[in-house]
């Protein structure tokens, strides 16, 4: 499923939350919210909208904050604790394997352990941005995704840098 183009048989209107409006979320911004519960960030990356859940599915960490990666062609965030590596289109996990070469180990190819972070479809309507909470399986990423304690990294109030190029701060989208 295409996270940019939910399928209208998959993606009721019971399901959708209103994020921001499309304006407030420019090239490279990040909108952090809060939705069913759940923490949720929406990026725009090269044109592209991205929701994925804030918390690190790892430790609790702030995912969402982290430095924006290109790792093997594929767009990731940082986690900003331990630096693990998600890639924004599917939520898997990617690692630097070692590879051992005439007895020493080397640095090999990027590979992913599988989809840990849960990500979201996400569409523009009429200048609105729309998040979609897909909640079908089990992710390790649903351990923290509604945790407060965890969720606060997001908060105005807790940092010292605003989302960028949006206002968006945790609130119950309208």
């Amino acid at each position: 499923m295409d996270a940019t183009n939910p399928r209208d048989e998959e993606h009721d209107g019971k399901n959708k939350h209103r994020v921001c409006a499309s304006e407030d979320l420019l090239e490279g911004g990040r909108c952090h919210v809060r939705v069913g519960g759940r923490y949720v960030s929406v990026l725009r990356v090269g044109g592209k909208l991205h929701a994925i859940d804030s918390v690190c599915f790892h430790a609790g960490g702030p995912l969402a904050l982290g430095d924006l990666e290109d790792v093997d062609g594929r767009t990731c965030l940082s986690c900003p604790w331990h630096h693990y590596k998600v890639t924004l289109d599917t939520g898997e996990k990617l690692y630097k394997a070692l590879e051992k070469v005439e007895g020493r180990l080397v640095p090999g190819d990027w590979r992913s352990v599988g989809k840990r972070q849960r990500i979201h479809p996400v569409r523009e309507e009429d200048g609105v941005v729309y998040v979609w909470l897909d909640l079908r399986g089990d992710l390790a990423s649903d351990q923290s995704a509604c945790d407060p304690v965890c969720g606060q990294s997001f908060s105005k109030e807790n940092r010292e840098d605003a989302p960028l190029g949006a206002e968006c701060e945790w609130k119950a989208p309208a």
